[in-house]
């Protein structure tokens, strides 16, 4: 398996994700997962950004993206 680095990340986001990690009881790096699983599942992807084509395809994600995935699965979570 691949490690990725997500850099400069804002506090707020950082602080939002610690506390969807603890209700939904996984660590951080459990929640992350989750999002980009998430992510891969749907096919979704930021506006501006070719569409994801599947869960064996590299995705970039940038911190816009993960904000709006962060944000979609946190009015459904």
């Amino acid at each position: 398996m691949s490690n990725l680095s997500i850099k400069d990340v804002p506090e707020a986001w950082a602080a939002a994700l610690r506390q969807r990690a603890l209700r939904n009881h996984r660590s951080l790096q459990g929640a992350l997962m989750a999002i980009i699983e998430q992510a891969m599942r749907d096919g979704s992807s930021p506006p501006g950004d070719a569409p994801l084509s599947g869960a064996s395809s590299p995705a970039r994600a940038t911190r816009q993206g993960l904000l709006v995935q962060y944000c979609s699965l946190n009015r459904s979570g």
